[in-house]
């Protein structure tokens, strides 16, 4: 089973969860990507 990492996501219309790989680096540049891709989808 692969290990998760969770992201606290603030947005206008309520809060979620993003789950992401844990053996990403979570430093801000994986941070922005990950916000870019769920905000354009």
């Amino acid at each position: 089973m692969e290990l998760i990492a969770k992201i606290w996501r603030r947005k206008s219309n309520g809060q979620k969860f993003i789950t992401i790989p844990k053996n990403c680096e979570l430093t801000e540049g994986t941070y922005v990507r990950i916000k870019s891709m769920t905000e354009t989808k």
